[in-house]
């Protein structure tokens, strides 16, 4: 998938979010989006499960109530992104950057952890069970 074509989904979304006629809620689940920059972007209530988002940029983005279960975001930039209620249901964060993010009431049951950067990260209420650290 191109910017171009992710780009004419989120609009589509952006409508489906605001009770738009046309609107389609967004389902990129087992798209490839590695290394694309998607920082500052509003990709709330999107279906990404199994998706792969490794070294994708999505500091910045809002990815509140997000479906990551299954997905990758290996060496993703995640700074200060906002995963408040996501699903990270067994996703690979290994070598992430979760710095200053918000996973407030996340689900990282079972996800990897290994080496990511989680300085200043909110975990609060968070599932962390099975999560590999």
């Amino acid at each position: 998938m191109n910017k171009k074509e992710l780009n004419e989904i989120l609009k589509l979304h952006k409508m489906w979010m605001n009770g738009e006629e046309g609107g389609a809620k967004a389902n990129l689940w087992l798209n490839d989006l590695g290394g694309m920059d998607l920082s500052g972007m509003d990709l709330r209530e999107v279906n990404l499960s199994q998706a792969n988002l490794s070294h994708a940029n999505l500091s910045g983005a809002n990815l509140s109530g997000v479906n990551l279960c299954d997905a990758s975001l290996y060496g993703a930039d995640l700074r200060g992104a906002n995963l408040e209620g996501a699903c990270l249901y067994r996703a690979d964060l290994t070598k992430a950057d979760l710095s200053n993010a918000n996973l407030k009431d996340a689900n990282l049951t079972d996800a990897d952890l290994t080496d990511a950067v989680t300085d200043g990260a909110d975990f609060t209420g968070a599932s962390l069970f099975g999560a590999i650290r």
